[in-house]
């Protein structure tokens, strides 16, 4: 062979020999790009996943398997601020607040512009009786996304808890174009009212809320004290009985006394006897000293000595150092002639209670009917001084 032709050969064995080597080269950074993407793509596809079933079990209350699972996401992709969002709310749930606040925290650290995260810490701080902390971490929320009311729901609601009522009402009315169909707005704005004392705009407040989600029972609730407290027992009646009708109220003994309440006051005592007789008569009523002291003022009302009688003797048996059931004993005892038993009835109020104006007016009138005018007088002025508040005694009379 010609010797230049086999330099020629050489040559291009050698150029084919670099080719192909830097081909492998090249084919192989693609495919540990390629694999690499594949893996990310395996692991984003893995935490969505996970965040979803642990979503599912956050919402069902299945909240330790929530927790594994979204430790599982996390663990799969570690950079996804929904998902420490999510952790921290079932952590919360759990009362793991410290832990929660740290799930917030990062959360914040990883997406700054992430409202639920601002707003779930500001829960925990309300958790902590930090209201002040709380207020700027809804506030922060509601910066971060002024469309949702909950935020500033929330935020107003610290002020109301902070005393800063004006601040909380214009905080409402300001974003009222946003959330002038929002219940939840009304229904603040009526709270606001309530401890200003202005009754006939809490009513209307509460009314607006009750139009705008007329199945929420809170809502009517509020709706219904407002009512009561503004003297309209007949309207918070009404509402008190849609309540009651509902899955979520008919159990709701505390409103159930106050219905009976209602109907006293609309002069229906008989009704309200009713209803007051079936509290007491379950396991809970039987040591319901409210139950059993509206039932002997019914009584009384009705002049209904035997329920007198029973309510006033269960209330002695339920709190024997209280006044209440040895006065409706004393008018028992007074109803059934016996004005001697009565006396010495009530002085036991009076040693129980000590200063107690109920107790010496009742002495007073007893007094009275027994022909002992001066022990009446003395009575009386007790009685009175009592009322006004007055920590000195007046001549001749000590009260305790």
């Amino acid at each position: 062979m010609h010797p230049s032709f086999r330099k020629y050969r050489t040559v291009a064995a050698t150029l084919i020999a670099a080719a192909t080597l830097s081909g492998c080269a090249g084919h192989g950074n693609y495919t540990t790009e390629h694999k690499n993407n594949a893996e990310n793509r395996l692991a984003e596809i893995k935490a969505a996943t996970n965040y979803d079933m642990a979503h599912q079990r956050y919402v069902a209350g299945d909240l330790q398997k929530a927790l594994d699972a979204i430790e599982d996401s996390i663990a799969y992709k570690e950079d996804v601020a929904k998902s420490h969002v999510l952790q921290g709310r079932v952590l919360f749930e759990m009362g793991r607040d410290e832990a929660a606040i740290q799930s917030f925290a990062r959360a914040t650290e990883l997406d700054p512009t992430n409202a639920e995260a601002q707003y779930y810490s500001g829960m925990v701080m309300e958790r902590f009786s930090q209201p002040l902390n709380a207020f700027a971490y809804y506030s922060r929320a509601m910066e971060l996304n002024a469309t949702d009311p909950q935020y500033t729901l929330a935020s107003a609601e610290m002020l109301i808890e902070l005393n800063r009522l004006d601040e909380a009402e214009q905080l409402l009315i300001g974003g009222a174009s946003n959330f002038r169909h929002n219940a939840g707005m009304h229904q603040t704005l009526g709270h606001v009212a309530q401890m200003r004392g202005d009754n006939d705009r809490a009513i209307e407040e509460f009314r607006q809320a009750c139009l705008l989600a007329p199945d929420d029972t809170a809502l009517i609730e509020d709706l219904a004290r407002a009512q009561i407290n503004a003297g309209q027992y007949a309207d918070g009646e009404y509402n008190l009985r849609r309540i009651l009708k509902t899955p979520a109220g008919k159990d709701r003994r505390d409103l159930t006394q106050l219905q009976a309440k209602c109907l006293v006051q609309l002069d229906r005592p008989v009704e309200a006897r009713s209803i007051l007789l079936q509290l007491v008569k379950d396991e809970q009523g039987v040591n319901d000293f409210q139950t059993w002291s509206e039932l002997g003022n019914v009584s009384i009302i009705l002049k209904d000595e035997t329920r007198l009688r029973d309510a006033a003797s269960r209330l002695v048996a339920i709190a024997p150092n209280r006044v209440e059931g040895y006065l409706l004993m004393a008018m028992y005892q007074r109803a059934k002639g016996q004005p001697e038993q009565a006396l010495l009835t009530v002085d036991q109020a009076i040693a129980k209670a000590g200063r107690n104006a109920e107790a010496y007016m009742l002495k007073a009138i007893i007094c009275d009917e027994l022909g002992r005018p001066e022990d009446a007088r003395i009575a009386s002025a007790a009685a009175r001084q009592i009322r006004a508040g007055h920590t000195s005694t007046v001549a001749g009379v000590n009260p305790d």
